[in-house]
């Protein structure tokens, strides 16, 4: 972390907050800054004030102007980021004095966690369950595809059965990573008659490109994934899966700030529900 201002003031500012706490915070030595039990009993509790406080800052911020404002934007999976992206600069361009803070996630389940401990405002993510105080509206549906190297003998077809790569290696997301994608992945190859041989397993999506790109393996993505990736992999329908990845966009109930809702109303306006789940 760069503080931009110089040691000694630094260490000025320890020793003051030293002795207003009333106890050492640092322990130092000529070679390393640790803390001490009490320093550690603390850190905490002063991430937690700071986040309030600039919870505070954005709260007064957006009831001032619904133009204006502070909107926290999460997102997780690789169907996320080119809507990310498209909302972020609509946003931007119609409304300059919104500021749209974007971070990503690993997983759905950490937009989830972040959208309910009032870490996020609004997020994109695989529909998942609902969770009370947090909005969800279905944006998106996505068929299963097969992605294969660019010399797999599927690469040239124009639809593809899972059933014939049953033998084939997979790569697939591993469970850990909690992704949608990486069960319902599992649960197309079970529809069509077969356990996916995996033989490696990846974190994210990219990485799960970048592994059959390789020629580690094929896998099962949606069909949307295939504009946002430009590696050496080919996107086969399938004609014997009938699954479909669906994402939403969710939102905190409680955090209905003028600029929110003004990202909101954007955002339905670009990615309007789908018409059969209307």
């Amino acid at each position: 972390m760069i503080l931009h201002i110089s040691q000694p003031a630094v260490s000025q500012q320890i020793r003051q907050l030293e002795h207003g706490v009333g106890t050492p915070l640092l322990v130092r030595n000529s070679r390393s800054v640790g803390l001490t039990p009490a320093g550690r009993a603390f850190l905490p509790r002063c991430r937690a004030t700071l986040k309030a406080a600039d919870s505070a800052v954005r709260a007064a911020l957006n009831a001032v102007d619904g133009d204006h404002g502070v909107v926290r934007l999460g997102f997780a999976g690789g169907m996320a980021g080119p809507a990310v992206s498209t909302l972020t600069g609509e946003v931007r361009r119609r409304f300059p004095g919104i500021e749209v803070r974007i971070s990503a996630s690993l997983h759905t389940v950490g937009v989830l966690e972040q959208l309910s401990s009032d870490g996020l405002d609004i997020g994109f993510m695989a529909e998942q369950r609902q969770v009370p105080g947090i909005s969800s509206r279905l944006v998106s549906e996505a068929a299963l595809c097969a992605v294969v190297p660019l010399h797999h003998r599927a690469a040239g077809r124009k639809v593809v059965a899972l059933a014939s790569l049953a033998e084939d290696p997979f790569v697939l997301i591993e469970a850990t990573a909690g992704l949608k994608l990486g069960d319902m992945a599992v649960e197309a190859c079970l529809d069509a008659g077969f356990a996916p041989r995996v033989v490696q397993q990846a974190p994210d999506t990219y990485t799960m490109l970048a592994l059959v790109s390789a020629g580690v393996g094929i896998s099962v993505v949606p069909d949307a994934m295939a504009g946002a990736w430009s590696g050496a992999v080919v996107f086969v329908p399938l004609v014997d899966v009938d699954r479909r990845l669906r994402s939403v966009i969710a939102w905190r109930e409680d955090a209905a700030s003028g600029a929110l809702l003004k990202v909101l109303d954007v955002a339905g306006e670009l990615f309007p529900t789908p018409d059969s789940d209307k």
